[in-house]
């Protein structure tokens, strides 16, 4: 195993234009039979660093998933907004946010100080169809289920038939979920499982980035209450209770048209921001959601007799914590004095990773680019900033160009698009210096897992690094359908078994 989850770590080249579709590669014959069930699992925040380091520990879902009977890859986010909902919109749908919408976990339309802006938890945000709706179209069932509700929407799309989310002001899953009793997973401490193997593989426990969510920062952690679940590998139990409560009560697996399972664990990404993804707690919530997902896939194997297929991807990885920190009024008071010391009057908004101008600025192009301009060259000034480009006036140049274009909307998208650069992170009020994130072009957060077992996957791995764009149609190809109709991407042949 140690051998195959090195190669995911190997792909680290940045590709010549990360916007270009894969070549449309001849499609293998129609695999026979195709599974009852297609479960796709998403893990919120999983740098491959992340997934290699404690492998040595998995005896459940992610040793069989990275195993011999698996397809072990490692793909790459062609945009350069490595977010929540970007991910998982790119990875229901096939298409970057350029095309499907989805530019940001929140953006504005009217963007004036002090205004609220639009959350993308709201699937009728999608401009394109999802795999969900190739499942349904074709009679099948969907149940998408997930710990965050931009998670769920973003894979279940705005048609599903069932839809849930854990609910933490409730403790507990929305509806048709919510009559899930999750006391037995907030009644015991966290308690680290392997801490020699951890303190062997990172170093001591309480490294002196980690930033406390509320159950301190060394084991034992106290048993959660329902504002700090999430941030316990014990949110990944809970959830596949409630995926497999939904399959039972989707009757899903149960006739010939295959159905589809679309899950995210997102306990992974609130323990690597509050953590980081070089600690204890991370290393300890690996090990966890192996055996987490090693009952889900026995319970469905059982429920299922037509058989399942599971893949499993993530939506962005993490940058290890120890970065140059910027604070968090750094780009709007830049960007501000750029734009008095040009002469305009007006606030800008910076919601990451766009900087909006004030109006009338932003509808007239003679008055936009100027300001536009002198914004963009003040902010990729700054100390941890790699760039920030005037998108709509000015060509986009240099290695991530291609990138950028994939991330931004004409509608909903800002004037300045603003990356910070490798060696940085923006820091957040409370967790001054500790902690972690993402959202870059970077190969940290950019190449996620790939991986692929079940009915219609043949074994093995490739050191070729695939694009995310190509999940949904490879998925729909399993389960023989048409993939979504905006998907840039192409099936992955070498993943399905051919006669």
């Amino acid at each position: 195993m140690l051998g195959i989850l090195a190669l995911l770590a190997c792909p680290r080249a940045l590709p010549p234009d990360p916007a270009t579709p894969p070549a449309p590669a001849p499609l293998a014959p129609m695999v026979s039979p195709t599974p009852r069930l297609l479960v796709l699992v998403v893990v919120d925040q999983l740098p491959i660093r992340l997934l290699q380091l404690p492998s040595e520990l998995y005896r459940g879902g992610l040793a069989l998933l990275t195993g011999d009977e698996a397809f072990v890859s490692t793909a790459r986010y062609a945009h350069a907004i490595t977010y929540t909902c970007p991910g998982h919109a790119t990875i229901s749908t096939g298409a970057s946010p350029s095309v499907s919408g989805i530019i940001s976990n929140d953006w504005y339309l009217d963007p004036v100080p002090g205004t609220d802006s639009i959350y993308c938890g709201d699937p009728s945000l999608l401009r394109v169809e999802t795999l969900a709706d190739q499942v349904m179209q074709a009679g099948g069932q969907v149940a998408a289920v997930a710990l965050k509700d931009r998670a769920a929407m973003m894979l279940g799309g705005p048609r599903a038939q069932l839809v849930s989310w854990y609910d933490r002001s409730q403790g507990r899953f929305t509806e048709p979920l919510a009559e899930l009793d999750l006391s037995r997973w907030m009644s015991e401490p966290w308690t680290a499982l392997h801490p020699d193997v951890y303190q062997a593989l990172v170093g001591p426990d309480d490294g002196p980035l980690e930033s406390d969510p509320g159950l301190g920062t060394t084991f034992p952690h106290p048993a959660p209450d329902a504002s700090t679940f999430l941030v316990t590998p014990f949110a990944g139990d809970a959830l596949v209770d409630a995926a497999l409560a939904a399959v039972e009560r989707q009757h899903l697996g149960e006739d010939e048209r295959p159905d589809l399972l679309a899950l995210s664990f997102s306990q992974t990404d609130y323990i690597g921001h509050n953590y980081t993804s070089e600690s204890w707690e991370a290393l300890d919530g690996m090990v966890r959601l192996d055996a987490s997902l090693d009952r889900l896939i026995e319970a469905l194997q059982d429920r299922v007799p037509g058989g399942i297929t599971v893949l499993l991807t993530s939506d962005h990885g993490s940058f290890p914590a120890d970065k140059l920190r910027i604070p968090p009024d750094a780009i709007p008071n830049a960007a501000n004095q750029a734009l008095a010391s040009a002469g305009f009057e007006g606030e800008v908004v910076f919601e990451s990773p766009s900087i909006y101008l004030p109006e009338p600025l932003r509808g007239d192009p003679a008055l936009r680019a100027p300001a536009a301009t002198a914004i963009a060259e003040a902010v990729a000034a700054l100390p941890g900033i790699a760039g920030a480009w005037a998108w709509r006036d000015t060509p986009v140049e240099g290695p991530y160009a291609e990138a950028i274009l994939q991330s931004v909307d004409p509608q909903r998208s800002g004037e300045v698009y603003v990356m910070r650069a490798a060696d940085a992170l923006y820091d957040y009020p409370g967790a001054e210096g500790r902690g972690t994130s993402h959202g870059t072009a970077f190969p940290d957060d950019t190449d996620v897992p790939f991986l692929a077992w079940g009915i219609g996957v043949a074994p093995g791995h490739t050191s070729e690094l695939l694009d995310v764009r190509q999940i949904a149609p490879t998925a729909a190809h399993l389960m023989g359908l048409r993939p979504p109709p905006s998907s840039q991407g192409s099936v992955v042949t070498q993943l399905l078994i051919t006669p």
